[in-house]
């Protein structure tokens, strides 16, 4: 098996097996993530995992079993993740949450932790459903939609990118779990991105939200999205906390945008409404703010960047703290 820059070869990048229903959109974005950090020779132990609640939630169980990892109760990955950065701010940190975790009970945490440029790779599997307690609308389904159960929406959606956006994010992309090579793609450079990257991934649910007409289904997401241009991305083979990167984005040439322009984002993210018409890529992308503990002005010999190796517990030590949680 083919080995890259650490001597890792793809399985040391994966985790348990998924439990997820086969043919899940969120298996996709996994199995991008392994790919992507498998390519770009990336550390596990460097990566902290964070997530919510939901069926999105359980994927880090899925891929880098040799990362730090914190589930969080529903809704407050955010608050988790500026707490992490801020004791750990050389750590790089990946966000898994939902269109539920975050759009719904999750919204205030995550528009704040957008607001203060926590520095993390912010992944929405995006299905417009509650998968996990039996495909109710989430907050982010369109308005008319309806589901399996012949439920309709009868409230508008939110559209996080734009709330992302308006609220100081400096890179947002949208990504479809069906297009895994546009996946890694965007994953490569949210993970070189220094602040916030929020990355919207339409990622069908097969068991309550995969009906024809509903707009985040295979189908539908088929015939109404398409690609804002091909991104080019070339690595020097190095190590990813070493390497440097080279890309170009190649414009879609019936769509006149450019993605360094607020102005321009917002706008073609205002002519998306009701799902359709969605464009994939990074949407924005700028490098003018500082992250949080870089406006918090943190020293490196604060406390605040205890270094992670004085933080893992012997298997001794780890069996002796479940035995004294045990009732």
């Amino acid at each position: 098996m083919a080995t890259n820059a650490l001597n890792y070869d793809k399985k040391d990048y994966l985790g348990a097996l998924s439990t997820l229903c086969k043919g899940c959109g969120h298996d996709s974005i996994t199995s991008a993530l392994v790919g992507t950090f498998f390519d770009l020779s990336v550390d596990p132990e460097q990566i902290i995992k964070l997530s919510g609640i939901g069926c999105s939630s359980k994927t880090p169980n899925y891929f880098l079993n040799q990362s730090y990892g914190f589930n969080s109760v529903h809704g407050r990955m955010a608050a988790l993740a500026t707490g992490v950065h801020l004791s750990q701010p050389k750590a790089k940190l990946i966000g898994i949450s939902g269109d539920g975790d975050t759009a719904s009970i999750g919204l205030g945490g995550f528009l704040h932790l957008v607001r203060k440029n926590v520095p993390i790779v912010y992944v929405i599997a995006n299905n417009g459903v509650y998968g996990l307690t039996k495909g109710q609308f989430s907050a982010t389904s369109v308005e008319n939609d309806q589901n399996k159960a012949l439920d309709i929406q009868i409230f508008p959606e939110l559209d996080l990118l734009s709330l992302a956006l308006n609220s100081g994010c400096e890179f947002i992309a949208r990504g479809f779990s069906g297009n895994q090579k546009e996946l890694k793609n965007i994953f490569t450079l949210a993970l070189k991105h220094e602040g916030t990257a929020v990355i919207d991934i339409v990622s069908p649910c097969v068991a309550y939200g995969n009906k024809d007409d509903f707009s985040k289904s295979y189908i539908y997401s088929k015939e109404h999205i398409s690609p804002l241009h091909e991104i080019d991305i070339i690595t020097d083979g190095a190590p990813f906390s070493e390497t440097e990167l080279e890309y170009t984005f190649i414009s879609n040439e019936s769509v006149d945008h450019d993605n360094t322009s607020f102005e321009k984002t917002l706008s073609l993210l205002s002519s998306e409404k009701h799902g359709k018409n969605l464009h994939t890529g990074v949407l924005f992308m700028n490098k003018k703010r500082k992250t949080l503990s870089q406006t918090l002005n943190l020293s490196e010999n604060e406390r605040f960047d205890t270094d992670l190796n004085t933080l893992r517990l012997t298997p001794k030590a780890l069996d002796s703290f479940n035995q004294e949680l045990e009732i």
